[in-house]
C-alpha cells in the first residue's frame, strides 16, 4: 500500500504507522444506447464511459459485458475507443464485449463503443461485469435498448 511510514520508538515497542497518500478516486463507468429505442435488425451504438476525476494516471482497467439474450453484437461491429488506450474485443453475432489493458489519464474521460443489434422485440437490459482498474472496483454500467415492432427494421 503506497504510504508514507512514520517510525516511533518507545522502549522496547516500534510502531509504524502507514499514513496514506492522497488515494486516487475510482473511475465513474457508465453505459448508454443510441438510439434507445430501434426497429427489429437495427443497429444502436452501446457506449461505455469511464471518467478518470483523479489526479493520477488509472491503469489495468478491464470488464467483460455478456450482452441479455437477443441482442448481439452488430456486423460490422464499428468498435471504437476515444480517449484512452485498452484491447477491445467484440466479435459481430457474439454476445460479449470485453476490454482489457486499459489507461486513461488523469483528469480525462474514456468512451468505448460498440454496435449492437436485436431482431427480438421487446426491453434489453444490459448491465456489464464490473469495471475493475489500479484505483479498485467501479461496479457495473446498465442501459436499455427497446426494440420495437413499430419501428421500421432492417433485415438482411
Amino acid at each position: 500500500m503506497p504510504g508514507k511510514s512514520l517510525i516511533k520508538q518507545t522502549g522496547a515497542l516500534l510502531a509504524v504507522l502507514l499514513l496514506p497518500l492522497a488515494a486516487i478516486a475510482q473511475p465513474t463507468f457508465n453505459a448508454s444506447l443510441n438510439p434507445a429505442r430501434i426497429g427489429p435488425g437495427s443497429n444502436s451504438t452501446l457506449t461505455f464511459t469511464i471518467t478518470n476525476d483523479s489526479a493520477s494516471p488509472v491503469t489495468d482497467l478491464a470488464f467483460t459485458n455478456t450482452l441479455p439474450s437477443g441482442l448481439t453484437v452488430a456486423s460490422p461491429a464499428n468498435t471504437t475507443i476515444n480517449g484512452g488506450s485498452a484491447t477491445l474485443t467484440a466479435q459481430a453475432g457474439s454476445d460479449s464485449i470485453t476490454l482489457t489493458d486499459g489507461s486513461v489519464q488523469a483528469s480525462q474521460t474514456c468512451t468505448v463503443s460498440v454496435d449492437v443489434t436485436s431482431s427480438t422485440v421487446g426491453v434489453h437490459s444490459n448491465v456489464s461485469g464490473a469495471l475493475t482498474s489500479s484505483a479498485g472496483n467501479s461496479g457495473t454500467a446498465s442501459a436499455d435498448l427497446t426494440v420495437d415492432a413499430s419501428l421500421p427494421g432492417f433485415s438482411k
